[in-house]
């Protein structure tokens, strides 16, 4: 309960209060027509009403939901009501609903990369953790705000993302990293010159001391604090001040025996006294009183040390105050010790023995609690990361595959563009040597058509001979040659294209081509270069 108190006196330092009153802002609502500002005025009133009436609160949280229903831009608006909804589950005790919806709020926020209102989802749902009492969730994703408040510049945001850490630390009593977190935030405070701020971190940096038993900087900064609440009659903040300065001077009093700091602490428990009648707080109450006990039993002053024991005794539940409670049965035990009533003090210390056991079981259960916590944030962190790793390797094995083909690819442009250049190249060939043939046609004959002709009467010549036997070293192609194959073969040896053959003998290219094919197999011959060749080796031309 003590880590609350401290964690809710912070958040009201920390924060500006409204300047709006409740009832102007309700009457506004009533007469305007405007969607947009309806959902901003009743966002508003949830602010100012969920900390007074939770059911009003409910009810401008619905009427904010039913506007934002009404508005184009919802999605982007969403991210502000998740927020309040958060706000609302969490003061109802809802914690697990309460961290939905500030997930919910992260969640948009990141979409729309509002940076500023990440941190503070992350800062609420550390919030939530904090009150759980699940201290290393809490610090992680106040790490992950602090983080982000870091890269847009928020000061504010950084300060008090600082003295939340800070808080954390001292829950933990490892009081050495609170107290760097309590600096900086002090730091950040000052820049800002939000006074109040700056004197709670003094009043924390002092607790902080004060549990590590350095009393000489425990006593500046309380010392300190207790002046700056003071200054600004911060009433509250001098109650707890006050308070905590004389269990300072109670420790010292345990360590040294010197009754100069009873002396001390009597003085700070005089001016809580005037205080305890304007703000009325049972805890602080019981621990005054137990405090003011204390220490009439070190001064032997058993009897005034009862009465006042006995007088708090019966104002309040042991069961709702545990830690006032333990300590209330043991100071009366010690007191009916001091006064010789042995069986009293027996009896008080099977109180104190009994409530003790309770808060040991208690902190037994919430530490269990805590561990379990943490393992499970941990196990849902380790699933995120398998998660995350496995999208990872998938998305690694599509670009090796993309790579990969990628490369495929590239081979086969590659291998393309080779086959491309080799036929172009070839073809480029062919036609070099049809223009050299032809040329050189031209320069012995007159026309392409008188070529042709003694080609072509040359080639039925050896045919003839074939036939009558009459030359036995004609090659046996000239007998296998058709009628159609020997005009073929005469326009090839004449360098005539497969076009110009399909003009000049009236058949298509492709049955050219066809032609062309069954001559070469027949002259034993690759192209009509080397059909052309064979043909001026028999004096064809």
């Amino acid at each position: 309960m003590r880590r609350r108190i401290i964690f809710i006196s912070f958040l009201l330092v920390a924060t500006s209060a409204l300047g709006q009153s409740s009832d102007s802002l309700k009457q506004v609502l009533s007469r305007i027509t405007d969607d947009s500002i309806k959902y901003e005025l009743s966002s508003q009133l949830f602010s100012i009403e969920i900390y007074k009436n939770l059911d009003s609160a409910k009810k401008y949280l619905r009427a904010q939901k039913y506007y934002l229903s009404l508005l184009s831009n919802a999605k982007m608006l969403s991210i502000d009501y998740y927020n309040n909804e958060g706000i609302y589950y969490n003061q109802r005790g809802l914690s697990d609903s309460a961290v939905w919806a500030y997930q919910k709020s992260y969640e948009l926020a990141k979409k729309y990369d509002k940076r500023r209102i990440m941190a503070i989802a992350l800062n609420n749902i550390a919030n939530v953790h904090y009150i759980q009492g699940n201290f290393p969730i809490s610090l992680d994703f106040h790490l992950q705000s602090l983080k982000i408040r870091e890269t847009i510049a928020d000061t504010q945001g950084i300060a008090m993302s600082l003295g939340n850490i800070g808080l954390i630390y001292s829950s933990q009593k490892k009081y050495d990293k609170a107290i760097e977190y309590y600096r900086k935030a002090e730091e950040y405070f000052t820049k800002l010159k939000n006074e109040h701020a700056v004197t709670w971190t003094n009043r924390m940096i002092g607790i902080a001391y004060l549990d590590t038993k350095r009393y000489d900087k425990a006593h500046y900064y309380l010392k300190k604090g207790l002046r700056q609440c003071r200054m600004q009659k911060d009433k509250s903040g001098q109650l707890y001040t006050l308070l905590n300065l004389g269990l300072l001077y109670v420790a010292q009093y345990e360590d040294e025996k010197q009754s100069c700091y009873l002396d001390s602490a009597e003085w700070c428990l005089s001016e809580i006294s005037p205080l305890l009648e304007k703000i009325k707080n049972k805890r602080i109450e019981i621990n005054y009183v137990n405090n003011l006990a204390q220490i009439k039993i070190y001064r032997k002053q058993y009897a005034e040390a009862l009465n006042l024991l006995q007088n708090i005794d019966s104002s309040f539940s042991a069961m709702d105050f545990k830690t006032e409670a333990k300590n209330l049965y043991r100071f009366k035990s010690e007191a009916f010790e001091g006064l010789g009533d042995y069986q009293r003090a027996l009896i008080a210390y099977k109180q104190f023995k009994a409530v003790s056991d309770t808060i040991f079981n208690v902190e037994k259960d919430k530490e269990i609690g805590q561990k379990e916590a943490w393992l499970g944030y941990n196990e849902k962190l380790k699933i995120e990361k398998l998660k995350n790793k496995s999208l990872l390797q998938q998305e690694e094995l599509k670009k090796a595959t993309l790579r990969s083909w990628l490369v495929v690819l590239i081979l086969l442009g590659i291998i393309v563009t080779g086959v491309s250049v080799f036929v172009f190249l070839k073809l480029t060939k062919e036609r070099r040597l049809l223009r050299q043939q032809k040329n050189q046609i031209l320069s012995k004959y007159n026309d392409m058509e008188s070529a042709y002709s003694e080609v072509f009467a040359n080639l039925k010549e050896l045919k003839e001979k074939q036939e009558t036997q009459e030359c036995s070293i004609l090659p046996e192609w000239v007998s296998a040659l058709s009628k159609r194959e020997t005009e073929v073969l005469s326009c090839l040896a004449i360098g005539l294209s497969d076009k110009e053959i399909s003009n000049k003998l009236f058949i298509s290219v492709t049955t050219v081509r066809t032609h062309c094919q069954r001559i070469y197999g027949k002259l034993l011959v690759k192209n009509r270069a080397e059909a052309a060749h064979l043909a001026r080796e028999y004096n064809l031309l």
